[in-house]
């Protein structure tokens, strides 16, 4: 970590072109406080360094997703950091489950982490049917633009935008704020979360990003009933419910999606009739139907669906 601050340090041009660059000296500083003193040790100042550690890590990961969606473009420094704050997070929310080394955070650190994680899911366009080819050399069809990257595809290069020009207190700045910063990422309503999704990419910035989302949202609903109530508060039973399916970009986030629904229903009957009580309202057809001449219809007795020849 002492050898990328000094990089960091070392190119003063490059930093000025990223003022982030600041922001992530600081959380190196706070990585490797965390390091020389670990939570377990006998310091008292120990557990207040985790505790800031957490925080800025939660802030960091919401700050970077929201870049991607202010900026409309793929900045690989943001995309690089946005991944590894997920992945920093899914370690520590797993490691407080291990019984060899149980790290405990607190209960507003889970919530924050939560809320903000629902709504960048929340954010992201539904998960659309695999893409199946007849022919292995046939191309794959375009990807669909999303209207936050519109701009980069069919406007002006990221060169000629206008830029705020960083400020010279920036890093400090970012430390000092990003508490404040994480008090107004609170919701207690679905229509609350929607609201704060507003603010996150409608696409991916990476491959696999949703994956990270809802298998961090799986080691957080673990044995948590206060964090499975706020799932639930949120109208996250049903998005994390939506994601219990193939998805080509996130090739384990079925796996991942059941993984939470098991967390979600363990120890809590709530959330356990709330689904049971679901139905199906409709049925989505698929070009493998198309071709054999079936489809889908829902029947009227018991609401299941059931295979039918196509109508013609």
């Amino acid at each position: 970590m002492t050898t990328l601050a000094k990089q960091q340090g070392s190119a003063p041009r490059e930093r000025s072109q990223h003022p982030l660059c600041r922001q992530q000296v600081v959380l190196l500083q706070l990585l490797a406080a965390e390091l020389d003193e670990p939570a377990g040790s006998s310091t008292p100042a120990a557990p207040s360094k985790l505790d800031d550690s957490v925080q800025f890590l939660i802030y960091w990961v919401h700050a970077m997703s929201a870049h991607h969606k202010q900026h409309k473009t793929n900045k690989p420094l943001a995309t690089q950091n946005l991944e590894a704050g997920l992945q920093v997070l899914r370690a520590l929310t797993s490691l407080e489950q291990s019984i060899s080394q149980p790290i405990r955070l607190a209960n507003d650190q889970l919530i924050r982490m939560l809320v903000c994680t629902l709504a960048m899911l929340a954010a992201l366009n539904p998960i659309q049917p695999p893409r199946r080819r007849s022919d292995p050399l046939q191309p794959a069809p375009p990807q669909e633009v999303d209207n936050d990257q519109a701009d980069d595809v069919c406007g002006d290069s990221p060169s000629q935008r206008s830029a705020e020009p960083p400020s010279e207190d920036g890093g400090q700045a970012a430390c000092c704020s990003f508490e404040q910063a994480l008090s107004q990422q609170i919701a207690d309503s679905a229509e609350e979360l929607l609201r704060l999704a507003e603010q996150y990419p409608k696409r991916s910035p990476y491959k696999g990003y949703r994956c990270d989302l809802v298998a961090l949202l799986a080691n957080l609903c673990f044995r948590r009933p206060a964090v499975q109530h706020k799932v639930q508060q949120l109208g996250g039973v049903e998005l994390i419910l939506s994601q219990c399916q193939w998805d080509d970009e996130n090739p384990l986030v079925r796996e991942y999606g059941l993984w939470a629904v098991r967390n979600l229903c363990e120890g809590n009957e709530s959330i356990q009739e709330s689904i049971s009580g679901l139905r199906p309202c409709s049925t989505v057809d698929s070009p493998d139907l198309q071709q054999i001449g079936m489809q889908l219809e829902l029947d009227g007795q018991t609401g299941k669906p059931t295979m039918v020849a196509r109508k013609t």
